[in-house]
């Protein structure tokens, strides 16, 4: 919005300033308000449909001077108030006036300033300023109901706010209306059953109603490792097309630095035929554990980076709903890169243990053992364990994303690529381990039984997300190796998934029966709680024992027919 386009001067008729107003909407300009400005642009009232009903009633002309009926006493508050300091400022201001701070909700107009008071930068309706204050009155759209989605949206809708899911797949909302999550995660079925169609409703159209809008759709890499950014291109369109002025636009999807701001504002600008700041927008990357989303939504601290100030308070007062603690970063450039840096990082770490893990196993040293009691009582230490590889959606791409986003500005990054190298080398280097004791025992492969337990790409907390599980590139390693015969479990992953995994769906007992090769490839809980001694006697001899996650004894060698070969 251009605000010189609803100057006008005291002396302009009202007949004038009537044509201002009419205008001013297909301008972009607020309705129904002239600012009546000296020559040099500083404020002396405001002239509204209101004020020339009353003046013309009272006996003014249209050929009147607008100054003869103008409101030269309206209500100015500072651009730098946030919303809830804009309403107790405005009832402070009604006070001082004499006047009861109610009678707020009867201003149309509050006008804001940025460096001066009688120069007027922006114009609020004292109703939306309220609204945005008070977030239990917004209705929030959700957008893209996977793991970061739905897990928002039953929060939400669990702490009284209004919630719309909505996602483009009808077998994902046909599911969802009746209950049914389409994956595992701790609470959210209580909550889900505890919310639909009471606060939370689950749709496949995104609903004009609406006057929050959370995009969470995937931001998936290309076979190059290149960012794909169409579906959230998808969405924001979508958005764009229902949006209104005064509403909020609110990213939580994980994207290359630079996308809010280049990629999703232009395609709700076009959308909607509006610009940046008629409505609200913000980043909030979503950080949560899959696993225990539902309990770090109240208690990680969010980060909130806005388009403008406005934007972030907006943001962070309707997340204030579910935790207190949000931190704020000066610019949506700054929120994207914090949730980049915080998934590189770990992933670099992991990539530094398993380095080490390698370096051990060609020393014959256990890892496992060493990182544990190197940590011990020492204060810089807390180096994580050693894995069959890093999966799930976020730290296999959050890398790439980043650098994506450095290499586009002109950096090129040499740590990280390196340490992503090497976390993507350990399922080929777990596989080539039963490879080589395939051959060294004289196994025909054909012949060979394997027995994966762990096809989650975690086991604590508990996921049934099978999303770049390293277990399915061992698996895929194998296959391609001609080692077919191999049998599956997992704890929390359907038996459906694992049949269409290409695995023999089995139970720890009929799996350790007649194997080879025993893989431990995720860390649950059920696993430490099998009697390995008991079952190693069911397997054939010798028998391949390999532990990524440390879940066993290496108390088990001393079977004679085992192999041990611990990560």
């Amino acid at each position: 919005m251009n605000i010189e386009d609803l100057h006008v001067a005291p002396t302009a008729t009202i007949k004038e300033v009537l044509t201002v107003i009419n205008e001013a909407p297909r301008k972009g300009a607020q309705a129904g308000i002239a600012l009546v400005v000296d020559d040099g642009k500083q404020l002396l009232g405001i002239a509204t449909d209101g004020d020339i009903r009353k003046g013309v009633i009272g006996g003014a002309k249209l050929s009147s001077p607008v100054k003869d009926i103008m409101n030269s006493e309206p209500i100015v508050m500072s651009d730098s108030l946030s919303y809830p300091e804009l309403v107790k400022g405005i009832e402070e201001e009604l006070r001082s006036r004499g006047k009861e701070p109610k009678s707020g909700f009867n201003i149309r107009q509050v006008l804001l300033y940025h460096d001066h008071p009688k120069q007027v930068t922006d114009i609020l309706n004292f109703y939306d300023i309220w609204r945005a204050s008070e977030a239990k009155t917004r209705h929030v759209c959700i957008v893209g109901m996977g793991y970061v989605g739905l897990t928002l949206a039953v929060t939400m809708a669990d702490v009284g706010l209004k919630v719309t899911g909505t996602d483009i797949s009808p077998d994902v909302v046909s599911e969802l209306g009746k209950a049914k999550p389409p994956f595992h995660e701790t609470g959210l079925q209580k909550v889900l059953e505890r919310t639909l169609n009471k606060t939370l409703t689950v749709q496949s159209t995104i609903p004009e109603e609406a006057d929050v809008y959370i995009i969470c759709v995937g931001t998936p890499v290309q076979p190059d490792n290149t960012p794909n950014l169409e579906h959230i291109k998808e969405a924001s369109r979508s958005v764009g097309k229902v949006l209104k002025r005064g509403d909020v636009v609110i990213v939580r999807s994980t994207v290359p630095v630079g996308t809010c701001r280049s990629v999703v504002l232009p395609e709700l600008e076009r959308a909607s035929g509006m610009k940046a700041g008629t409505f609200f927008f913000a980043s909030m990357p979503e950080r949560t554990l899959e696993g225990k989303a539902l309990q770090e939504l109240r208690e990680l601290p969010q980060i909130v980076g806005g388009y403008n100030k406005q934007s972030t308070d907006i943001a962070i007062n309707i997340f204030r709903e579910l935790t207190p603690f949000i931190v704020s970063m000066d610019s949506l450039e700054e929120a994207e890169m914090a949730k980049l840096l915080n998934n590189v990082y770990r992933d670099s770490t992991f990539g530094i243990v398993n380095e080490f893990a390698l370096a051990c196993n060609s020393l014959g040293l256990s890892a496992n053992k060493i990182i544990a009691r190197a940590n011990e009582g020492y204060p810089r230490g807390n180096m994580p364990q050693p894995s069959p590889g890093v999966g799930g959606y976020c730290l296999r791409k959050d890398p790439y994303l980043f650098m994506h986003s450095a290499k586009k500005a002109g950096f090129t990054p040499q740590i990280i690529p390196v340490a992503r190298k090497t976390n993507e080398s350990m399922p080929y280097y777990v596989s080539e381990r039963v490879l080589a004791f395939c051959q060294e025992n004289g196994i025909p492969k054909e012949q060979m039984k394997v027995f994966l337990l762990g096809f989650a790409f975690k086991g604590r907390p508990e996921t049934s997300d099978t999303r770049f599980s390293t277990t399915l590139d061992i698996l895929s390693h194998l296959k391609a190796a001609g080692i077919t015969n191999v049998h599956g479990y997992d704890a929390v992953v359907k038996e459906t998934e694992l049949n269409e995994f290409g695995v023999k769906p089995t139970t720890p007992e009929e799996g350790f029966d007649g194997a080879h090769a025993v893989l431990f490839l995720n860390n649950h809980t059920s696993h430490s709680d099998l009697d390995l001694f008991r079952l190693a006697q069911k397997t054939e001899k010798p028998l391949l024992l390999f532990d990524g996650w440390g879940v066993s004894s290496e108390d088990i060698e001393k079977l004679p027919h085992v192999r041990f070969v611990p990560l």
